[in-house]
């Protein structure tokens, strides 16, 4: 071997070495569009009403990201919050939408989507960061819609994340693609812990047995 060869040989193995995993995005629709509606009688900020609940296992990687949209990805509207495991994620701990235009119209809006006639009825929010909430590894995530009394109801939902959708974990010994970062194929292998099974994850191996060989 030539040291032509050698050099090229190292200068790909640095490049490898030092760039980072890509992990491609996944969206992930948490709720249905939520027509307005009045809130029950007694709802209030200390006795809120959860008008939406969605559960799921995420497995992340090392820096995971993840924002919470309307539909498309754009703006989004919740009377009153979204919260991530029992955690307000809405702008500075308030609401999920920037003001009502005219409060009567609002009420008249009853039975209609939050985001009608063009956003008269709400003013929506960008996209809300909440890469904070998210942990590598698998965890479960709970995501509620919470009304703090008067009227409740929200758009289009959804998760758009690096992290993608698991099953809840099952007893270990636990299937994973084992990818070998790249450099000679990937392989289906058995991890005992939780602990193992995150150190896998953490560099790019999947949950569940690899489905392509390579």
């Amino acid at each position: 071997m030539n040291r032509n060869m050698i050099r090229m040989m190292l200068v790909m193995f640095c490049v490898l070495a030092i760039t980072p995993a890509v992990f491609a995005q996944t969206t992930i629709k948490l709720f249905d569009p939520v027509a307005l509606n009045y809130s029950p009688s007694g709802t209030s900020s200390t006795s809120p009403y959860t008008f939406g609940t969605t559960s799921v296992y995420l497995s992340c990687p090392v820096n995971p990201t993840g924002t919470i949209s309307g539909a498309n990805g754009g703006n989004l509207t919740v009377d009153d919050n979204v919260t991530v495991n029992g955690t307000n994620i809405c702008p500075n701990g308030g609401g999920c939408f920037s003001g009502v235009t005219d409060l009567a119209f609002a009420y008249a809006g009853y039975g209609y989507p939050i985001d009608a006639f063009s956003g008269a009825l709400y003013s929506s929010i960008a996209p809300i960061n909440i890469s904070s909430q998210l942990t590598a590894g698998i965890n479960q995530y709970t995501f509620n819609l919470v009304d703090g009394g008067a009227l409740y109801g929200s758009t289009e939902i959804n998760l758009n994340t690096n992290c993608t959708v698991v099953a809840a974990p099952a007893a270990f010994p636990a299937p994973v693609c084992h990818r070998n970062n790249g450099s000679s194929g990937q392989r289906t292998i058995m991890v005992g812990s939780q602990g193992a099974l995150d150190a896998h994850l953490a560099h790019g191996d999947t949950v569940g047995p690899c489905t392509v060989s390579q």
